[in-house]
């Protein structure tokens, strides 16, 4: 279900195997203030220290490039960065909770599967 985009950029399509938020195959709704569009999940690589980032947006193209000007305060000391791996999610909301899982206790064996993958 994966494939590979501009390169090395491997994405996800919204409930793959590897989302854990769709259980059933109905149609995602939008929250109060949301919108039916394409939010992202990405992976970062630090071209400086190898080191890896992940984070979530609506517009990876110009969120990327902001890493890579020192305008994200997390990542400037660690610019610039390579676009390694992104999923993509109907709502904000799928976004935001599939960032969180990867960083938590419980997705660590997804994020290592998933740097596994890219590197």
């Amino acid at each position: 279900m994966s494939k590979v985009l501009k390169g090395a950029v491997a994405q996800l399509a919204y409930g793959s195997v590897y989302d854990p938020w769709v259980t059933t195959h109905r149609e995602p709704t939008a929250h109060r203030g949301e919108r039916l569009n394409g939010f992202f999940v990405y992976f970062l690589r630090s071209k400086r220290d190898g080191t890896f980032y992940i984070g979530q947006t609506n517009n990876i193209e110009k969120r990327v490039e902001r890493h890579n000007k020192g305008l994200i305060k997390s990542t400037k000391n660690r610019s610039p960065f390579d676009l390694v791996y992104t999923e993509s999610y109907n709502t904000r909301r799928e976004a935001m909770l599939r960032e969180k899982h990867l960083k938590s206790i419980g997705g660590v064996k997804e994020k290592k599967a998933i740097i596994e993958r890219v590197t």
